[in-house]
């Protein structure tokens, strides 16, 4: 059995400390006994330590209690960490994910990154100084999304306060009431959209999707939802800079939303259709009154205004060029529900990636 470190560079002795109110959980999931008890006697001391034998058993914790990150070895049977991870994502994505992977297994990084959207990577053997300054990273990553979250609620709070007070500013619309107005419904189209990217963000685009499926089942016709990613965006990152990251994804969105110039945007965006940022370097979007053959159609053209495009930087990439990668799913053919339309349009992007990207796959 291959442990994470020498049981030596651990206190003969560890005692156990009280379970502190404010101590962060930590889930720690692992095949090997051995492997879950040497992590949890380095973590114990700061964290609330939580362990699972497999990736189901895992799933089955993370649906009854809240953690604040998720260590996962790789290489379990029956589930891979990726496997798991990527499940979880979709259970709890507010939860951190971090993976734990061998020398010499190249591909894994890359399908976290792809699959499970994992913020960082252990590799064996493991010392506890870094685990605990990388467990440390994922509590500072989580508590930001956590006042991120208390931020939002705190604006919708307002935002029910001032539509509360609306019927009282139109009573009297003079220039003052007019503008106050213009900037609460400008508050409201902001909580819609992703700050980097002005696309409508990963939360509108569940609310949308709910009402078009909705509208489906009550008067027929057919939908298509299209996830795509930008393809070994790491590489532009790596080389780059995370600024220049940015820009990118800002100058593909427009290509996506069809803010340029492009000759063949026009006439395959529509009005009725809907772009957002699905997260990190995904995006997704909502094809209303059309089959997945209609909206394989569409990712073509998109693939060639890509392909065509001048974006900076892009020569240093596989080909010279900027690629994305498409999954298309189906409602009601491939699945009656959000979730299971997002799941279904996921997996055929998955496909996609594993079948050398840059190309349209349908579920």
């Amino acid at each position: 059995m291959q442990k994470y470190l020498s049981t030596r560079s651990l206190p003969a002795e560890v005692k156990v400390d009280k379970v502190d109110k404010e101590k962060h959980k930590i889930l720690i999931v692992d095949d090997e006994d051995g492997n879950r008890d040497l992590l949890t006697r380095i973590l114990r001391r700061r964290f609330d330590v939580r362990t699972a034998k497999s990736g189901p058993e895992a799933l089955g914790l993370l649906r009854k209690d809240g953690f604040a990150a998720i260590l996962s070895d790789q290489r379990m049977p029956g589930m891979t960490g990726t496997e798991f991870l990527a499940e979880a994502r979709r259970l709890v994505p507010d939860t951190v994910r971090m993976i734990v992977t061998g020398y010499g297994a190249d591909q894994d990084p890359l399908d976290a990154i792809n699959v499970a959207h994992v913020t960082s990577f252990l590799t064996k053997p493991i010392v506890p100084e870094v685990l605990e300054h990388a467990i440390s990273d994922a509590i500072e990553i989580f508590e930001l999304g956590m006042r991120n979250q208390d931020l939002i609620r705190e604006l919708e709070a307002k935002n029910r306060e001032l539509a509360e007070a609306k019927h009282l500013l139109e009573m009297s619309l003079d220039e003052r009431t007019r503008a106050l107005l213009e900037a609460n419904r400008r508050l409201e189209e902001l909580a819609l959209r992703d700050s980097l990217t002005g696309l409508y963000n990963h939360r509108f685009l569940h609310e949308r999707l709910v009402e078009e499926i909705e509208r489906l089942k009550r008067y027929g016709a057919r939908l298509s939802l299209v996830i795509c990613d930008i393809d070994l965006f790491r590489v532009y990152n790596e080389h780059h800079g995370h600024p220049a990251g940015d820009k990118l994804l800002v100058e593909v969105s427009r290509i996506l939303a069809g803010a340029t110039r492009a000759s063949d945007v026009v006439a395959r965006i529509r009005p009725t259709d809907m772009v957002a940022r699905f997260g990190g370097e995904e995006y997704a979007l909502i094809v209303p009154a059309t089959p997945k053959a209609g909206a394989a159609v569409m990712c073509e053209r998109i693939r060639g205004v890509l392909a065509a495009a001048r974006l900076p930087g892009v020569e240093i990439m596989p080909g010279g060029k900027l690629t994305l990668s498409f999954g298309i799913a189906e409602a009601p053919t491939d699945a009656s529900s959000s979730m299971k339309l997002i799941e279904a349009a996921e997996s055929a992007l998955l496909r996609a990636k594993k079948s050398g990207r840059n190309c349209v796959e349908l579920y």
